[in-house]
């Protein structure tokens, strides 16, 4: 939240290889504008990059994007 530490967070369904899992991670969200980045990381702790380089058609993009929010 925000760039500060990555936080684990927790997994509705079985972690599948390849496919989305839905999850929830406890936030107190103070009122103003935040961004929200999400990563993946594997069993073995490799993590999903920060920045990839450019791919002109965006095919099997793995980047992690930031996400704004606003809580009132």
């Amino acid at each position: 939240m925000d760039g500060g530490p990555w936080l684990m967070a927790r997994l509705f369904e079985e972690n599948v290889p390849g496919a989305w899992t839905r999850w929830s991670l406890g936030w107190e969200a103070e009122p103003g504008r935040h961004e929200i980045k999400v990563r993946a990381t594997d069993e073995a702790g490799n993590a999903q990059p920060d920045t990839v380089g450019w791919n002109g058609l965006g095919y099997l993009y793995d980047g992690v994007v930031g996400h704004p929010v606003e809580v009132l």
